[in-house]
Order: structure tokens, then sequence, then C-alpha cells
């Protein structure tokens, strides 16, 4: 039985991942996905829902083409940073006042 090597999207939001020293759990909340659903798509997932996409997308600070097809700017460690403490921002005005 052959290993599954991780699809190229799967690398891409691994190493965008790494840049900003995320957590896949983390990810998966503040992307608002189901947990788990990060370590999957790194590891063995080759098709990517277009929503699935953008939320990635849009939490580490990368365009949807270079997930996809690795073309574009390469995303940066400060990049990253950045859009992850904007997505933990967002993530907790939406939680309800205690």
């Amino acid at each position: 039985m052959s290993k599954r090597v991780p699809s190229p999207i799967g690398l891409r939001i691994r190493q965008a991942r790494m840049l900003g020293a995320l957590s896949a759990r983390e990810l998966d909340r503040l992307a608002e996905m189901t947990e788990g659903h990060t370590s999957l798509l790194e590891s063995v997932v080759e098709n990517v829902r277009t929503d699935t996409l953008a939320k990635l997308a849009r939490t580490l600070g990368v365009s949807i083409d270079w997930l996809v097809t690795g073309e574009g700017a390469e995303p940066t460690a400060d990049v990253v940073t950045s859009a992850i403490e904007t997505a933990r921002a967002v993530h907790q005005a939406k939680k309800p006042a205690a």
C-alpha cells in the first residue's frame, strides 16, 4: 500500500499556517471550520470547496490563487501574522458578551 502524499494546496495551507505559528485547531476555529478540517486538508484532500478556500485565504492573509496554484505573492510571516491577528479580533468581537 502506498502512502498518500499531501496535495499542493494542503502543503501551501500548512506553509502559511506555520508562518503565522498557528495550530491547525486554531485555524479551524478562526476560519469557522469544523475541528479537524485543516488537518484533513493538509494531509489528504485534493479538492477544496471555494468557500473553504476563501475562509482560509482571508484568515491567513494569502490569495486564493496562491493557495490553488502557488502563483503570485509568496506569503510572509508579517502578512500572515497580521491577518491572523485581524481574524482573532473579528472572532473575539463575534463572541456574546459575558
